[in-house]
């Protein structure tokens, strides 16, 4: 099983020892501590006060890109 979700939710998830990818705002520790526990597998930093989710665009390329999920032209 995977979880990935915001940080409450992929928090408790690495807690209970289910693998998980969490998505954390910057001024938020607690995701970034689990992960440099080991209790979450990646933490995501993304700021929760950003105007307009297109700011994201280059972020969500890339991810696409590097788990080979890009569109084929």
């Amino acid at each position: 099983d995977l979880v990935v979700a915001d940080h409450g939710w992929a928090g408790r998830a690495g807690q209970r020892g289910l693998d998980s990818v969490g998505y954390a705002d910057c001024n938020d520790p607690a995701l970034f501590i689990g992960e440099a526990e080991g209790t979450v597998q990646v933490t995501v930093p993304l700021d929760d006060h950003v105007t307009s989710p297109r700011h994201y665009d280059p972020m969500t390329a890339y991810l696409l890109d590097a788990a080979g999920l890009t569109p084929q032209s």
